[in-house]
């Protein structure tokens, strides 16, 4: 069995007690049947070399895809930096005309003096913020109990009228010991904040319900070792059809302007080096996990 001049195998045949008994008809069709088991076998490999190919072409495409999202993801980033620095950059020119105005005018609306100095105030912050997002964080240990405390008791206060009426219940089970993870304090708070309130949101669409943030120490198959925070709703769920879209920037189901926050979790916390997956099923609620690198030993 021959492709090529290269001996691929070897077809033989043989009488158990006679010699000479095949005729040379014989040979011809064990030749045909020997060609036809060479081609097939031939096909069967290129057949593999192809799937093989194949596979290696997908892969190369997920990558180039992934690629192309996070070149997506920064330009949506920077396009909007850009536009909030251009949108909110003419507003403590606009307060100080005002304060001019009414300066000419002898006005003595001092609570309308008292607001302008809080908008002044609150644009310039949020100016400064704006600039930040330009330059690198410094990272440093983060103490995830205490951020996780401070986010759902920010919530608490929020949703209190809906806790008091029985309408939502927040609760909380944070291992003592957890580890601290290395992140920018700020941005670990958006993600964190950003996929906790999505829980909520989705429990008031279904009027009432229960918002559950657990928090452990975790090692995996491969002895990584993780702070594992999950947090669970009762909420309206995810439907089939939207579950390979959640992630997707600006994709919701919660009304125009919406859509940023999963996203951007997202991005934080693989660029942490994180993991996040989600669970859900339409009409039982959701439960994302978060697997972070948690810092074995602090310097």
């Amino acid at each position: 069995m021959k492709v090529e001049n290269k001996v691929i195998g070897v077809v033989a045949t043989y009488h158990p007690t006679k010699d000479y008994v095949y005729s040379n008809d014989d040979l011809r069709i064990l030749q045909s049947l020997t060609d036809l088991a060479t081609i097939a076998l031939e096909n069967a490999k290129l057949y593999q070399q192809l799937g093989q190919k194949i596979k290696e072409l997908e892969q190369a495409q997920e990558k180039i895809a992934e690629e192309e999202a996070v070149i997506t993801r920064t330009t949506i980033a920077a396009d909007f930096v850009h536009r909030l620095n251009n949108l909110t950059g003419t507003i403590p020119i606009w307060v100080d005309q005002i304060r001019d105005e009414i300066d000419k005018e002898k006005t003595e609306s001092s609570k309308i003096i008292d607001y302008l100095d809080k908008i002044y105030s609150d644009v310039n912050g949020l100016l400064r913020a704006v600039e930040q997002l330009k330059f690198p964080y410094r990272k440093q240990p983060i103490d995830i109990i205490l951020l996780l405390e401070s986010i759902l008791n920010n919530l608490r206060v929020y949703y209190r009228n809906e806790i008091e009426s029985g309408q939502i219940k927040i609760l909380h089970e944070i291992q003592p010991s957890l580890k601290k993870v290395l992140a920018v304090p700020s941005i670990i708070v958006t993600a964190l904040t950003n996929i906790i309130t999505n829980g909520m949101e989705s429990i008031l669409q279904e009027r009432e319900g229960k918002l559950i943030v657990k928090a452990i120490n975790y090692t995996n198959e491969t002895e990584a070792k993780w702070v594992k925070i999950e947090v669970k709703d009762t909420g309206n769920g995810i439907s089939d059809e939207n579950k390979n879209k959640i992630f997707t920037p600006f994709f919701t189901t919660k009304g125009e302007g919406r859509g940023y926050g999963l996203w951007r979790a997202k991005t934080i916390i693989e660029n942490l080096g994180g993991i996040i997956e989600f669970e859900s099923q339409e009409g039982k609620g959701a439960t994302f996990t978060l697997l972070l690198p948690s810092i074995l030993k602090e310097n």
